[in-house]
């Protein structure tokens, strides 16, 4: 279980989050607030971007004692941004998150994970490709097969949809929801899309604008018409349809569009 005990976070004099008390424990975990709530920054200190003050412990180790060698063998942190790296090819992009086992040279069982890595995402037909030819749906999928080389435990993700069409973004959550059943790994996802964040979220957890927890649990728990108006400043409706939950915004409390 991740735990998360008093973390605090400013940037200079501006705090970004106070107190923050948290414990995940499996599947995937997707943090949903307003901006600036501090999500990309949570996710930044737990992988130790950044240095929160506060206890941040995984199976009852402190994270925050690990080097950074140890902690990156036990988590991966994938940012908004796409790959850079244009004369690589896929293989090779994903052969480097074996980097700090190659030693003096590749061995079998580096390129056996790589394709495994590749297969399991089904985009082994890309392994030849530079990653200048690919789409922004296909480098996300690149940037996972690269943190699966490297067998984490948990896998932090920084708004992975931004850019995607809606085709892209299922199949990214198809693929991750596939990940994280087969190899047990922990996700911890920031997103703005709230709809698709109550299908995909094992887990939820909303941030409000000044840092805080404001609730976490089962989606359809905790996802009503008046956490959206607190959180967000929002008249939203609340769906349940064929067991899925969604919400249907109305208007902003703040502005209003004038015809």
């Amino acid at each position: 279980m991740l735990k998360i005990k008093n973390l605090s976070f400013s940037y200079g004099k501006t705090q970004v989050f106070k107190d923050i008390d948290l414990q995940i424990d499996k599947g995937i975990n997707i943090l949903i607030g307003p901006n600036a709530a501090g999500k990309s920054t949570l996710i930044k200190s737990i992988f130790g971007l950044l240095n929160p003050k506060g206890n941040i412990s995984w199976k009852e180790k402190n994270l925050q004692t690990l080097s950074l060698e140890d902690r990156t063998e036990l988590m991966v942190y994938i940012p908004q941004e796409d790959m850079t790296g244009n004369t690589l090819t896929v293989f090779e992009t994903v052969l480097l998150g074996r980097l700090s086992s190659l030693a003096f040279k590749v061995q079998d069982k580096d390129l056996n994970a790589v394709m495994n890595a590749l297969i399991t995402l089904r985009i082994d037909n890309l392994a030849k490709r530079r990653l200048s030819e690919l789409s922004g749906g296909q480098k996300k999928l690149v940037s996972i097969a690269q943190s699966l080389v490297r067998n984490p435990e948990i896998i932090l993700m920084d708004e992975p949809t931004n850019n995607l069409d809606i085709q892209r973004q299922l199949e990214l959550f198809d693929v991750i929801n596939k990940i994280s059943t087969e190899k047990k790994i922990l996700f911890i996802i920031v997103m703005h899309d709230i709809n698709l964040s109550l299908r995909f979220a094992d887990n939820l957890i909303i941030m409000n604008s000044k840092g805080q927890i404001e609730k976490q649990g089962i989606p359809e728990n905790i996802i009503d018409e008046e956490i959206l108006e607190k959180v967000y400043n929002i008249k939203a409706e609340v769906y349940r349809i064929n067991g899925r939950t969604m919400i249907w915004p109305e208007k902003s409390m703040e502005y209003s569009i004038k015809k």
